[in-house]
């Protein structure tokens, strides 16, 4: 199961930081997505 945790912005680069079979991952995705995911709600880390 994956349980997305929050959107992380570093340096203008935004990461998709998620909780897979217990592991956080932290992996890129492109500025467009991370809008679409904090319009739906998903948090910002802090």
């Amino acid at each position: 199961m994956v349980d997305i945790t929050c959107i992380d912005e570093v340096n203008g680069q935004f990461f998709l930081v998620a909780t897979v079979a217990g592991v956080t991952v932290r992996t890129p995705i492109s500025a467009v997505l991370a809008n679409i995911l904090l319009a739906l709600g998903t948090p910002r880390c802090a």
